[in-house]
């Protein structure tokens, strides 16, 4: 479902992704739209970022990463 805004609109180039069925929690939406926005981050980058607490994002990030959704390379977060 890619949406388009009107060329009025500052962001008018911006495309809302399709987000993967395996993603039903709104946090989980959140973490992947930052990596689809922003690509590869840090847990700590997320914390900051999304103003979420790291145990939440531990726990977000690792249902993601069980469903193939994102994969992780060291201390980093990146989109599969």
């Amino acid at each position: 479902m890619s949406q388009t805004l009107g060329v009025d609109h500052p962001a008018a180039s911006v495309h809302a992704p399709e987000l993967p069925q395996q993603i039903n929690s709104p946090r989980g939406k959140l973490v992947y739209l930052y990596l689809h926005c922003f690509g590869e981050t840090t847990l700590q980058q997320l914390e900051h970022r999304l103003q979420m607490k790291k145990i939440s994002l531990f726990a977000v990030c690792g249902k993601l990463e069980d469903a193939g959704v994102i994969g992780r390379r060291g201390d980093r977060y990146f989109l599969r």
